[in-house]
């Protein structure tokens, strides 16, 4: 399915779509946002994409990954490593990597490791380094 997307003005640095059978997917680019879009059917008029949260941060933006319980990895140019969450209508960080073991320069890439649920990843950057990491977040009990 392709549509073109209004609101993407920005130079993105990478899109991926959630896992969980909606048609929902996000961007990232390098004015430092990260957006998420829905694709919402209106009765009488055009279906359309539209970005249903957004957030800024401090760095631009360059790799996105989504879990398959929706933890949202992101990496920047800085070779900072966040993970966020969707919440409703806002983009919430659960946690930033300790800056000691990020990568000295711009993320390339971010892939999880499939099967692991959103705990185990990895990452590649411009300092030629290939890191495989894994994040112990809160249960829901706990949050």
């Amino acid at each position: 399915y392709q549509r073109r997307v209004r609101g993407i003005n920005a130079e993105y640095g990478d899109v991926h779509r959630f896992k969980d059978g909606s048609l929902s997917f996000a961007t990232v680019s390098r004015d430092k946002k990260i957006k998420v879009w829905d694709f919402t059917e209106a009765h009488n008029t055009t279906d359309k994409w539209s970005c249903s949260c957004s957030r800024r941060f401090d760095a631009a933006i360059t790799a996105i990954d989504i879990s398959v319980t929706g933890v949202i990895l992101l990496g920047f140019e800085t070779g900072e490593i966040s993970l966020v969450k969707r919440d409703n209508d806002q983009i919430s960080v659960l946690c930033s990597v300790e800056r000691a073991v990020c990568p000295t320069l711009t993320i390339n890439t971010v892939q999880w490791r499939p099967g692991s649920e959103g705990t185990e990843f990895a990452v590649c950057s411009e300092d030629n380094n290939l890191l495989l990491l894994r994040v112990l977040l809160p249960s829901k009990n706990e949050e």
